[in-house]
């Protein structure tokens, strides 16, 4: 059986306890593949080098401002392997061998550009949280175009592998000019334009986070943003993202996003008539099944 090698990068703000639980759960649920581990700390953090008297085989990148991109770029360039994993610092690997699965299904297909997973929540997670996951989900899925073969446009959030040698061969990299939100999205979204296949695959990790609606908001209001960027670049999936749902407490995710991605360019009035015009839908929606319903009853 051939020798497995792996490099896993890790972006991090410098929270040791998160960054103590998602290394404890990569060693806890890795099984037959040799690996480094790249903590890459954005900005720097005093006392990080505890983690490398506590695990071995990692190094740690010190980065004074860089952004989320940077970071995903600078662990990339110093990966030793092929295949390179990239974890969030707020996630926990949930199953054994779940490394092993990922690792597997992107070394077994040569097409393949990346591979990634979703996302669950720990059971205490609160209510701001799983609406906001909610959300996450759907743009996940929207990304799908090959159901049959789950090949997907787009991957999100910081759990995907990916081959190095295409990201050479083709020149995709991690835009580190792009401080918005959605940040893997526009590097996906350069594969996907090159032709290159991704596949989301049934693989979870747990995902900690503050339930704070604020948090939310701002983060939804910079994935608005750094859509608009994205399509500025011509790097487009498709033409609609989220649709508004009156009935949902999801509305004000909405919200935050479309305000983001019409004040990237100051575009307030069309904003307004965007808002204006899905609401004017949904009404008319609510009315034509509320006349649908009154014919079935009489």
């Amino acid at each position: 059986m051939n020798a497995k090698y792996l490099s896993i990068v890790i972006p991090t703000q410098g929270d040791l306890e998160k960054l103590n639980t998602i290394v404890s759960s990569i060693y806890k649920n890795i099984l037959n593949v040799q690996f480094e581990i790249i903590i890459v700390c954005n900005p720097e953090v005093l006392n990080i080098e505890i983690l490398t008297k506590k695990y071995d085989q990692i190094q740690i990148i010190q980065l004074k401002k860089a952004g989320l991109n940077g970071a995903r770029q600078a662990g990339l360039l110093l990966s030793q392997f092929e295949l390179v994993l990239f974890l969030d610092d707020d996630c926990e690997l949930v199953s054994t061998s779940q490394i092993d699965v990922l690792y597997n299904e992107i070394a077994q297909s040569s097409e393949l550009f990346a591979v990634g997973g979703s996302y669950s929540l720990p059971a205490a997670a609160g209510f701001w949280s799983k609406v906001y996951f909610n959300q996450q989900m759907q743009w996940l899925k929207s990304g799908v175009y090959d159901h049959q073969k789950n090949y997907s446009a787009y991957l999100i959030g910081g759990y995907f592998i990916l081959n190095k040698n295409k990201c050479t061969a083709l020149n995709i990299e991690f835009d580190v000019k792009m401080i918005f939100g959605g940040t893997e999205k526009d590097f996906f979204l350069q594969a996907y334009k090159k032709n290159q296949k991704m596949r989301l695959v049934d693989s979870i990790v747990k995902h900690h986070s503050d339930d704070s609606v604020f948090k939310y908001l701002s983060k939804t209001f910079k994935q608005g943003r750094g859509q608009k960027y994205i399509e500025s670049k011509g790097l487009i999936f498709r033409p609609v993202y989220l649709i508004l749902k009156s009935e949902s407490k999801s509305i004000f995710f909405d919200l935050a996003y479309w305000s983001g991605y019409f004040w990237y360019d100051y575009s307030i009035f069309k904003l307004f008539y965007f808002l204006g015009s899905k609401i004017l839908t949904a009404m008319n929606e609510k009315k034509i099944s509320f006349l649908n319903q009154f014919k079935k009853d009489l």
